[in-house]
């Protein structure tokens, strides 16, 4: 089990968004403008425990281009 922990109050948890979906949905704390090409960070509003021998993966969300 990963232990997740909001940092900031209006972070939302990562869920799965439907029955059978392989991963969770991880979300935004903040608002953000993004010109085309620009690159930010993203703050998540959450910090993970993740335990010795696994990782965790951030991926596109199937329908959307990168």
């Amino acid at each position: 089990m990963i232990k997740i922990n909001k940092i900031k109050e209006n972070a939302i948890l990562p869920h799965y968004a439907h029955e059978g979906d392989a991963g969770v949905d991880l979300y935004s704390a903040e608002n953000y403008v993004l010109r085309p090409g620009q690159i930010t960070l993203v703050s998540t509003g959450i910090k993970l425990a993740i335990p010795k021998g696994y990782e965790a993966q951030i991926r596109p969300k199937s329908g959307l281009a990168l």
